[in-house]
């Protein structure tokens, strides 16, 4: 074993966010800028290897009984890997995460923080995985945080590449022009899982008109995946606003979004929309360049968003899922 650092980005959906648990398309992008991160460091003086949480001011043994629920994710991704791809040793060695993504805004914070975990402790046992091995085990970890989730999050991350995903199939890789997006958070930690259930629970009240609003946004998903790989950023921007206004109506935008939303749009955004399971969290706009997406990142501040950034997408080479 060696010392070694992994990390892996946040992620945004553009486009199909809920519809893609009823098996509808949806595009996501990486975002480079945020990050989570994984160390392991090599101490032989330590009998039984540490676990330590940064950000969370939490540090524990690994072998011991029982470990607190907010790391469970970071314990479950150490027995996954000794238990799938190789044996770690059981002394003489501490891993240490943290993050820069926050959690609870639609941003994939647990997947990332699962997928750096991977990165770091195959990294330092010389391992190499294939990116679908990566997504195979790091969506059995987002089972821990979301119950039944769509496995969007972490595809993308583990790609880190803009992709167009549909549950139970190989995700198709989108090689787009580089373009700029603004993130806008509202500062609302919403829990993915508990607004994913509120939603099914008023599909199953209503399912002809809640598979239906699906089937659009899954149209608006395919023709987004085209946009981008042409790199039409106003087409984008329009299919945005389409995408928002359908998830206003399954009820999961919220007055803190609208109002950024609608900012975005008034200082040059070509679209706008939220971006995760919604009820907070955090709204993507699509901007024509630079100068406009800075413009629209002071906007959202002086409008409430508690952090505003720009992130630009940059075209890269293919990533092989072999």
């Amino acid at each position: 074993m060696i010392s070694s650092y992994a990390s892996a980005s946040a992620k945004i959906i553009l486009f199909g966010e809920h519809a893609v648990v009823y098996g509808q398309p949806a595009v996501a992008i990486p975002l480079q800028d945020i990050r989570a991160s994984a160390a392991v460091s090599i101490d032989i003086s330590i009998s039984n290897p540490i676990v330590e949480a940064k950000d969370l001011k939490l540090e524990t043994a690994l072998n011991v009984t029982s470990h607190p629920e907010s790391i469970l994710h970071i314990i479950k991704a150490i027995k996954l890997i000794n238990e799938r791809v190789v044996n770690l040793p059981q002394s003489g060695w501490r891993l240490t995460v943290w993050s820069k993504i926050p959690m609870g805004r639609g941003l994939g914070s647990s997947a990332a923080t699962s997928i750096a975990v991977l990165r770091a402790l195959l990294k330092a046992m010389n391992e190499i995985i294939s990116a679908r091995k990566l997504i195979k085990l790091s969506y059995e970890l987002e089972k821990i945080h979301h119950g039944k989730p769509s496995g969007i999050d972490n595809t993308v991350i583990s790609m880190e590449k803009p992709i167009l995903f549909r549950k139970d199939k190989a995700p198709t890789m989108i090689n787009p022009d580089s373009m700029f997006f603004v993130v806008g958070d509202t500062g609302i930690a919403k829990k993915t899982s508990e607004v994913v259930s509120q939603v099914a629970d008023a599909r199953d009240e209503n399912s002809e008109q809640y598979d239906y609003i699906f089937n659009q946004i899954g149209k608006i998903a395919l023709n987004g995946a085209r946009a981008l790989q042409e790199g039409d950023v106003l087409k984008l921007g329009n299919l945005m606003n389409e995408n928002q206004s359908l998830l206003e109506k399954i009820n999961v935008s919220s007055p803190e979004l609208d109002k950024l939303i609608s900012e975005a749009r008034l200082h040059g955004a070509f679209g706008a929309k939220l971006c995760g399971a919604g009820k907070g969290g955090c709204m993507v706009a699509i901007t024509k360049d630079g100068r406009t997406a800075a413009n629209v990142t002071k906007s959202l501040i002086k409008a409430g968003a508690k952090r505003s950034f720009t992130t630009k997408l940059i075209k890269n080479p293919e990533v092989s899922l072999s």
